[in-house]
């Protein structure tokens, strides 16, 4: 896996990036609210809420790694994957 610093300082973040990191952390934040939340009909309204989130992310990183798109940029599409794969690691 290619070198990545441990944290990156926001006001050195690229626009994409940083949209990335803003809809993953709010979508953290609503998932949390969910678990707390007792209200059927809140839970749901905060699980679509998060699901939007989770396609609008995944869309912008699905920009990444398809080549015809002007954002292509496949190195960060692979890099992106793998940390994702071993966090995912962690929590089986």
């Amino acid at each position: 896996m290619p070198w990545l610093p441990d944290t990156v300082d926001e006001a050195h973040l690229a626009p994409l990036p940083k949209m990335i990191r803003y809809l993953v952390q709010k979508r953290r934040e609503i998932k949390a609210l969910i678990k707390g939340e007792k209200d059927k009909l809140k839970r749901k309204q905060l699980d679509i809420k998060q699901l939007a989130l989770k396609i609008l992310a995944n869309s912008m990183y699905g920009c990444l790694g398809f080549t015809n798109s002007r954002f292509c940029a496949t190195k960060i599409a692979s890099t992106v994957t793998q940390t994702v794969r071993l966090a995912g690691e962690g929590e089986g």
